[in-house]
């Protein structure tokens, strides 16, 4: 019953996920290209904007995984939950409820 809700969520945020990927890049300490960027000066917005990219291609990366493992919950959704009622079945059997 659930799992097809929890399989969309997770397809949307992994969907999400990659689209700040593409946007904001992999998060990286050093240039791609090999260049060496010399400073005189540390430019505020510069800062600013790196701090943002930041944060946003690591979020971007936490969705992905987020959404990868909420597909991977939708599929045991219905095994682990007829589980969970067999043991509690059993449970009100050794207590004598039932």
């Amino acid at each position: 019953m659930w799992d097809p809700i929890i399989n969309s969520i997770g397809l949307g945020l992994d969907i999400v996920g990659v689209i700040m990927l593409f946007l904001y890049g992999l998060p990286k300490e050093i240039n791609r290209c090999g260049y060496v960027v010399l400073s005189f000066g540390e430019d505020e917005n510069e800062a600013k904007k790196w701090n943002r990219y930041n944060r946003l291609s690591w979020a971007a990366l936490g969705l992905i995984v987020l959404g990868f493992l909420l597909q991977i919950v939708s599929n045991f959704t219905h095994e682990l939950l007829g589980l969970l009622l067999n043991m509690l079945t059993l449970a009100e059997l050794r207590i004598g409820r039932i």
